[in-house]
C-alpha cells in the first residue's frame, strides 16, 4: 500500500508537471487573431503617419518597408493552412517592424529642446545657500553636468525618437532631483517685477522691458497703459518697491509677461503683487464703481500673443474698493494649484493683469444694488511688485 501510494503520487505529479509544460508551451503561441490585431494596428499606423523632413514625420522609403513585412504577414493569417510556428514568426516580424518603423520618425529634437531650455533656466534661477529658494549646496555641479550631457547629446544628431526619448529622461530625473533640494518654495523669476526698467515714464509698451500691451478692448478708446514715476505722477504718491510702477487701464486688455517657468503638474504656485486706483471716475449718473484688479496665469496654446487661444490656469479678481487712496497701495495674493496629469506640462506660464469696473454702485454714501455686472467707467490701476513662488 506504501509503495501504490508512492507511486499513485508520482503518477499525479509527473502528470501535472507534463500538464504545466504542455500548457507552457501552448501559451507561447500565438493565436490568428492576435496576428490578425497587431496587422490592423501596423495599418493604423501606416495610414495616420507620412513621410517627410519635419518633426514626427517618417523618413523617405520607411512607409514600403514596413508595408511589406504587414503583406508578408497578411498573408500568412490568411492562409488557412498557415502553422502555428508561421503565425508566431508572423507576429513577431510585425512587432519588430513597428518598433522599427518608430525609430524611422524624424525626432521630436523641441522635446529636448524644451527640457534644457527648462533646465537651464532652474539652474540659473536658483544659488547654493541656506535659505528659502536656494538650493542645497553641492546641487549645482551635478546638474549642470546633465544639462551639458543632454545638449551634447542633442548637437551630435544622428539619433532615432527611441534614444530622444531616452535623453529626455535623463534630463527630467535630474531636474527633479535638482527641484527637490531646493529649500521651501521656489522664486519663479519674473523680469522687471517692479516696472524699473525703463528708466522713464512711458506709455509706449515697447520701450517697457519684459511687460506686453495685450491691446485695446475698443478702438474708439484712448489707452494710457504704461510705466509712471513718483515723480511725474501726482496720484503715485509712493510705491512699494522702486520709484515706478506699471499703469493699467480698464478700456485696454491689459498687460502681461511670460514666463521661463513651464507647468508643473501637481505644484502650487502663489502670485502677488501690490495694486492701487489712480483714477476712477464717476459714470454719467454720478455713481463711483467698485474697482477691480483682474489677476491670471495663463498658456498660449498655439503662437505667443494670441489670447484667442488660451487656456487660464486661474483667474482671480482683487477689489481695490471704490475710492482713491493716494498714499496706499493693496497687496494681493493669488494661489492656484495645477493638477496631477494636467496636460498642460511644460508650457511656458503667462502673467496677466487686468482691470475692471462692477459691483454696487456708490451713491450719496449709500451702497446701492443697481448694477452687479461689468460697467463702462474710465479707470486706472497701478501694478507693482509682482511675484510668483512654486510650492
Amino acid at each position: 500500500m506504501k509503495y501504490a501510494y508512492i507511486y499513485s503520487l508520482l503518477l499525479i505529479f509527473g502528470f501535472s508537471t507534463m500538464s504545466c509544460e504542455e500548457n507552457e508551451d501552448y501559451l507561447d503561441n500565438t493565436f490568428r487573431n492576435y496576428l490578425g490585431y497587431e496587422i490592423e494596428q501596423a495599418n493604423q499606423k501606416i495610414t495616420s503617419t507620412v513621410e517627410g523632413t519635419e518633426e514626427g514625420q517618417y523618413n523617405a522609403g520607411s512607409k514600403n518597408v514596413y508595408l511589406g513585412v504587414i503583406n508578408a504577414a497578411l498573408d500568412v493569417f490568411n492562409d488557412n493552412n498557415s502553422s502555428q510556428n508561421a503565425i508566431d514568426e508572423a507576429y513577431k516580424v510585425v512587432q519588430s517592424a513597428g518598433v522599427n518603423y518608430f525609430d524611422e520618425m524624424v525626432p521630436f529634437t523641441s522635446t529636448l529642446v524644451n527640457a534644457i531650455s527648462e533646465a537651464n533656466f532652474l539652474y540659473n534661477a536658483t544659488e547654493e545657500g541656506e535659505n528659502e529658494g536656494n538650493v542645497k549646496p553641492g546641487s549645482k555641479a551635478p546638474f549642470l553636468a546633465a544639462i551639458n550631457e543632454a545638449q551634447s547629446f542633442l548637437d551630435a544628431g544622428g539619433y532615432t525618437q527611441s534614444e530622444l526619448n531616452d535623453a529626455v529622461s535623463l534630463l527630467t530625473v535630474a531636474t527633479f532631483a535638482y527641484e527637490a533640494n531646493i529649500i521651501g518654495a521656489f522664486n519663479v523669476p519674473i523680469a522687471n517685477a517692479s516696472f524699473e526698467g525703463s528708466g522713464f515714464s512711458t506709455t509706449d509698451f515697447s520701450l517697457i522691458p519684459n511687460w506686453n500691451f495685450t491691446g485695446n478692448r475698443y478702438g474708439w478708446a484712448s489707452v494710457s497703459s504704461g510705466v509712471v514715476s513718483t515723480s511725474d505722477d501726482p496720484s503715485l504718491v509712493t510705491t512699494t518697491d522702486g520709484v515706478y510702477a506699471g499703469i493699467v487701464n480698464n478700456y485696454s486688455n491689459g498687460i502681461w509677461q511670460k514666463l521661463g517657468e513651464g507647468v508643473h503638474p501637481g505644484s502650487t504656485y502663489i502670485l502677488s503683487f501690490d495694486g492701487s486706483i489712480r483714477t476712477s471716475l464717476a459714470d454719467w449718473t454720478g455713481a463711483q464703481y467698485e474697482t477691480f484688479i483682474l489677476s491670471r496665469v495663463i498658456v498660449f496654446n498655439s503662437e505667443e500673443g494670441d489670447f484667442t487661444d488660451i487656456t487660464v490656469l486661474d483667474q482671480q479678481s482683487n477689489s481695490l474698493g471704490s475710492e482713491i487712496d493716494l498714499d496706499d497701495f493693496i497687496s494681493f495674493t493669488h494661489s492656484l494649484t495645477i493638477p496631477q496629469g494636467s496636460p498642460l506640462l511644460g508650457k511656458k506660464m503667462v502673467v496677466q493683469f487686468k482691470t475692471y469696473e462692477a459691483g454696487f454702485a456708490f451713491e450719496n454714501e449709500i451702497w446701492t444694488d443697481s448694477e452687479s455686472s461689468e460697467v463702462w467707467v474710465d479707470s486706472q490701476v497701478f501694478v507693482d511688485n509682482v511675484s510668483l513662488k512654486r510650492e
